[in-house]
């Protein structure tokens, strides 16, 4: 399918920056927001563009949760699929697959990332030595509640493996 037949709202992911990108679909890369076909996700304004157009709220659309003004700010984030469908003439579609978070999530809102609830147990042979109840001997001492912590392991996020590339979102 070419890139000119993409629906307004698609997102595409490339290996090449903006520069080349632009250079491939015959585009010239200074970006305007009535006439580039696409433009980075990288949460600029689009306002003018025929996708903000679309989104905005006016008589035909008494609300509209989706108005977009601004390109979404894709730079190290991950995509998510919603649990919520909608299908033409029919009712909304729920597949009973809750947000975890209760977040009632709409389309183009950020979610922070998080570590679940969990923990961390150690065990291991403990020398008692006919010590009382609750005590342990720890280098040859008698220890009353000894409570062993582990040390810190991991990096400064949980994430899983990637790739980077850039994405582009089509406006126009």
């Amino acid at each position: 399918m070419s890139y000119l037949q993409q629906p307004l709202g698609t997102i595409i992911s490339s290996v090449l920056n903006y520069d080349q990108f632009c250079d491939t679909i015959h585009e010239n890369p200074a970006i305007n927001n009535v006439s580039s076909t696409y433009v980075p996700c990288d949460g600029r304004s689009i306002i003018g563009s025929k996708l903000e157009k679309l989104t905005v709220v006016g008589p035909k659309q008494p609300h509209n949760e989706n108005h977009m003004t601004n390109a979404p700010d894709l730079r190290g984030r991950f995509f998510r699929g919603l649990n919520h469908f909608y299908s033409a003439g029919e009712p909304d579609i729920n597949l009973n697959l809750a947000d975890p978070d209760g977040q009632g999530r709409k389309v183009n809102t950020f979610q922070a990332d998080i570590v679940g609830k969990h923990k961390h147990t150690v065990s291991g042979s403990v020398l008692n030595c006919g010590m009382p109840p609750g005590y342990h001997v720890i280098n040859n001492t008698a220890t009353p509640n000894y409570t062993q912590e582990t040390s810190d392991t991991g990096g400064s996020e949980t994430r899983p493996k990637n790739i980077a590339v850039y994405y582009y979102i089509r406006i126009n």
